[in-house]
């Protein structure tokens, strides 16, 4: 095992999916490679040795697949996507939020048969969670209702959060990014 991640772009020189970049084991990468299911575009400094120095190859930082593959239709409802869709914030008092402290507040409560899906969710910190009732009626106004954000906000909105990634190859192709990009050490 190598233990490199190789990042995976789609037909169109994009990746596969921004909102969890895409990655395969680096081996994986060089089987699609010559398997000619992938071009590679990036490397990292390291060389895979085999029996004949001529078919040394550096191990690929980063591929572009030749089928373009579709990007997500449905959004799963979690954490990260919906602290996303709210701009990681209580969509009640305006209070910064993260995943350990952001709470799924259903709009139509469950006990009145609302249901957790995007367009019964918010994101809300306890207090304003648990202190504003149980009715719509009690609550304070949300800045916006719940709905289902496409793949494409949710990845245009993904550009202005920080981002971690394994290696410095992967800065281009991430395109346009407002926040920090670091890189794994």
């Amino acid at each position: 095992m190598i233990g490199l991640k190789t990042l995976v772009l789609n037909a169109d020189y994009q990746p596969k999916n921004l909102l969890k970049l895409e990655t395969i084991p680096a081996e994986h990468a060089l089987s699609d490679f010559f398997s000619q299911n992938c071009t590679v575009v990036d490397t990292y400094d390291r060389v895979v040795k085999t029996m004949k120095v001529e078919n040394r190859v550096t191990i690929p930082s980063v591929i572009v697949y030749k089928k373009m593959y579709k990007r997500p239709e449905t959004l799963p409802l979690h954490k990260k996507n919906l602290l996303l869709r709210d701009d990681y914030e209580c969509i009640y008092c305006g209070i910064a939020l993260n995943e350990d402290i952001v709470t799924f507040d259903h709009y139509v409560p469950s006990s009145s048969g609302g249901l957790t899906e995007w367009n019964n969710i918010l994101s809300s910190c306890k207090k304003c969670n648990y202190n504003y009732g149980r009715t719509p009626a009690n609550k304070k106004k949300p800045k916006h209702k719940p709905y289902y954000p496409s793949y494409h906000k949710l990845a245009h909105m993904r550009r202005y959060y920080e981002i971690t990634v394994d290696h410095k190859s992967w800065i281009h192709w991430l395109g346009s990014w407002y926040a920090e990009i670091r890189i794994k050490n």
